[in-house]
């Protein structure tokens, strides 16, 4: 008993480090525990926003035309190096460019300028001044690529892989740091435009004819396929004739047909017709009437079907090509008619 009658009681034991903390000290841990969960869900957000890079080859400085055609050297193709959803400031990259077989390409920097080493089987590109890729529709353009064949390719690839230097296609921003990024892959065909033509002849030599009319007159002409360089398979298009011209009749290739030649034609051959170098490949042998109509350089036009945005030809695997609609002029110098032997005599009268 003490002696001022207060009763302590046992001593109370310090608290242990695992005891339960205060009420103070529970209220700062959760609100401390709380931040870094919602530092974590942030941070996961955010890396599911941001897409990885992309490198492709585009035939578009914006970035949306994957598929291009072009005709065989002399002509010269033009594409570009784009990077896209970068979220950086874009400053380089390091990758390399598979191109088609018989494909021969050469970088031609931008027009800010770049410091660049390698070739299509290792490019590393800086560009002097960087461009910012942030929103949907950004691009940063690292140059272009000057391309051509002499020989024909088919919806063939040009793909972006990785540097040999590198273990990553990578671009990289304005202060230096890397990113790894996602390659493309885009398609070209270089091709000769092939032709869809009325000739006056079998061998498709000649494309105006100067002759006699009258009743009962008939004019053969074939529409032929020229500068195909394939075996074709199958075309679509419409024949134009001039109003003082009439089809007579229309003898088709062996072929399933759709439609008729004034009003469209899309026709499906059984056999395919080999038009290589100067050969030709006859698509229709047509009968013309000019009854006693006189004409000079009347027209026959071959130009696209209806449904179609020029006249196609198409290859033996179904691959079609936009063609060349070709023009052809008939004149009718006097109709023939039948005249009787004092008709004759007064000529020389």
């Amino acid at each position: 008993m003490d002696p001022t009658g207060v009763h302590e009681g046992p001593a109370r034991p310090a608290r242990s480090v695992t005891s339960p903390m205060g009420p103070n000290e529970r209220d700062s841990g959760m609100k401390n525990w709380k931040c870094a969960l919602v530092a974590v869900v942030v941070l996961a957000v955010a890396g599911s926003a941001v897409a990885d890079p992309s490198i492709g080859i585009y035939f578009d400085e914006a970035g949306t035309l994957t598929q291009t055609k072009i005709d065989p050297l002399p002509e010269m193709g033009t594409a570009y190096i784009v990077v896209k959803e970068a979220a950086m400031r874009v400053g380089g990259a390091a990758f390399s460019v598979d191109l088609p077989e018989n494909v021969v390409a050469t970088y031609v920097p931008p027009e800010g300028g770049s410091l660049h080493f390698g070739d299509m089987d290792g490019l590393e590109i800086g560009l002097y001044e960087y461009v910012p890729v942030f929103n949907p529709g950004d691009v940063a353009v690292l140059g272009t690529i000057e391309y051509y064949s002499t020989s024909s390719v088919i919806m063939g690839e040009i793909s972006v892989g990785v540097h040999p230097g590198y273990t990553n296609i990578v671009v990289a921003d304005n202060e230096g740091g890397q990113a790894n990024a996602i390659g493309m892959t885009s398609h070209v065909t270089i091709h000769p435009t092939p032709t869809v033509g009325v000739y006056w002849d079998e061998a498709g030599t000649q494309t105006h004819l100067s002759t006699n009319g009258g009743f009962g007159v008939t004019h053969t002409a074939y529409i032929m396929v020229k500068d195909a360089e394939m075996g074709v398979g199958g075309a679509t298009f419409k024949l134009d004739l001039d109003p003082d011209i009439m089809l007579g009749g229309a003898t088709p290739a062996d072929a399933l047909v759709l439609g008729s030649l004034t009003s469209g034609v899309e026709m499906g051959l059984y056999s395919y017709l080999p038009v290589y170098g100067s050969g030709v490949g006859v698509l229709y042998t047509i009968d013309l009437i000019t009854f006693n109509n006189l004409m000079t350089d009347a027209e026959l036009s071959i130009s696209n079907h209806p449904s179609y945005d020029a006249p196609i030809v198409a290859n033996t695997t179904a691959y079609s090509f936009e063609s060349e609609g070709l023009t052809s002029t008939l004149t009718i110098v006097i109709p023939t008619e039948n005249k009787a032997w004092g008709d004759v005599k007064n000529l020389y009268q």
